[in-house]
C-alpha cells in the first residue's frame, strides 16, 4: 500500500529496508530556538559577542555547539578557552532543553509522526542519527516529547562518534547496526551537511529544508521535498 502520492519519494521507500531520521530541523522544527539561546547565552555570559540570523543560516545550522562556540570566539580575536566554552555549553543546552520542552508540540514537523507510525506498521526498522547528546533525544523522543522513542530500534548520537557530520561516521555506524545495505537505507535530513554525511555512507538521502536551510546547496540530495505528508511536493 502506498503512502505518499508523489510517485518519486514513494519508489524510493518501495526500495528502503529501513530508514534513518536526523533529529534538529527534521523531527521538530527548532531552529529558531537553537539561535534564540544561543543569543541568550552570549548576552548572560557578558562576553561582547553578537550573533546574527544572517551568520547563523550561513554558518552555524547544523553545526555542533563546539564549532559554534570556538567560531565565534576566533571571528572576535577571543582565546577559545576550553573551560569557557565548556561552561557556555552547557548553559546554552540547559536554556534550549527548557524552550524545546515548553514548545515541543507547536514545533513538530507536519506529518513525521503519522509517517513513522507508517513505517513502523509496515515492518521498516527505523533509527535516529543526530548530533545532538543523548538528553537532548530524550527531551525529544521520550515520554515528555513526542513519545516516539519506542518506535527508534537504535538512536546514535554524537556521544558515539567522533567525527561531526559531513563526516559519514554517524551514518555508517547506524547503517551497520541495522545490518542493511547501504542502498537499502533511506535517510532524511534537514540540511546540506547531513545530506553530505548520508550520501558518503552510501545511502538514499532524502531533504527537507527548513526556513533557516532552504537556501542551500541539496545537489547531492536525491530528492528535495517540502515535507512528509502524504501530499508532499518535491522542490
Amino acid at each position: 500500500m502506498s503512502y505518499f502520492k508523489n510517485k518519486t519519494i514513494q519508489h524510493y521507500l518501495d526500495t528502503a529496508k529501513a530508514v534513518i531520521f536526523d533529529m534538529n530541523g527534521l523531527l521538530i522544527n527548532d531552529e529558531k530556538l537553537q539561535l534564540e539561546s544561543v543569543i541568550y547565552t552570549l548576552k548572560k555570559s557578558g562576553l561582547k559577542i553578537k550573533l546574527s540570523k544572517k551568520d547563523w543560516i550561513t554558518k552555524y545550522v547544523g553545526r555542533t555547539d563546539d564549532y559554534l562556540f570556538n567560531d565565534l570566539f576566533y571571528k572576535y580575536n577571543l582565546q577559545p578557552e576550553t573551560d569557557v566554552i565548556k561552561k557556555l555549553i552547557a548553559h546554552n543546552h540547559k536554556f534550549f532543553f527548557k524552550l524545546v520542552t515548553k514548545n515541543i508540540k507547536k514545533i513538530t514537523r507536519k506529518g513525521i509522526i503519522d509517517f513513522i507510525e507508517y513505517l513502523s506498521k509496515n515492518k521498516y526498522k527505523i533509527a535516529l542519527a543526530t548530533s545532538a547528546g543523548p538528553e537532548e533525544v530524550e527531551i525529544v523522543l521520550g515520554t515528555k516529547g513526542l513519545n516516539i522513542k519506542k518506535y527508534f530500534k537504535y538512536t546514535i548520537d554524537r556521544t558515539t562518534v567522533k567525527h561531526p557530520k559531513p563526516n559519514p561516521e554517524i551514518y555508517t555506524k547506524t547503517i551497520k547496526k541495522l545490518h542493511c545495505r547501504p542502498e537499502e537505507i533511506l535517510i532524511f535530513e534537514d540540511t546540506a551537511l547531513g545530506i553530505e554525511s548520508g550520501k558518503k555512507a552510501g545511502a538514499i538521502a532524502i531533504a527537507i529544508p527548513t526556513e533557516f536551510t532552504k537556501k542551500q546547496n541539496f545537489n547531492q540530495a536525491n530528492l528535495v521535498v517540502n515535507n512528509l505528508t502524504k501530499n508532499a511536493k518535491e522542490l
